[in-house]
């Protein structure tokens, strides 16, 4: 890590068939507009939440759309580093 001193907790997760995990840096939550506050965690979580089932490649390409048109072109300040994970049907 960045910092050597931090220490890290290693836990296990089984990801129920159609699950999904997805790892995000802060750049997308902290993404803003000169009218709106912060794009925020819930906005953020709320988005997923309505394509939890669609593929991985889908809902990325709909994210930057979505925050192109929040930002209006830009929001991007930070980096933006975004893992999603998904299981595939049983």
């Amino acid at each position: 890590g960045v910092f050597p001193a931090l220490t890290y907790e290693v836990q296990r997760v089984d990801l129920e068939p159609e699950s999904a995990v997805v790892l995000y840096s802060d750049g997308f939550t902290e993404c803003a507009h000169c009218e709106e506050p912060d794009f925020g965690a819930q906005r953020f979580a709320h988005f997923f939440a309505k394509r939890a089932t669609l593929c991985p490649e889908v809902i990325a390409r709909e994210l930057e759309d979505y925050l192109a048109q929040f930002g209006n072109g830009a929001c991007q300040t930070d980096d933006m580093t975004l893992v999603l994970v998904q299981r595939e049907p049983a």
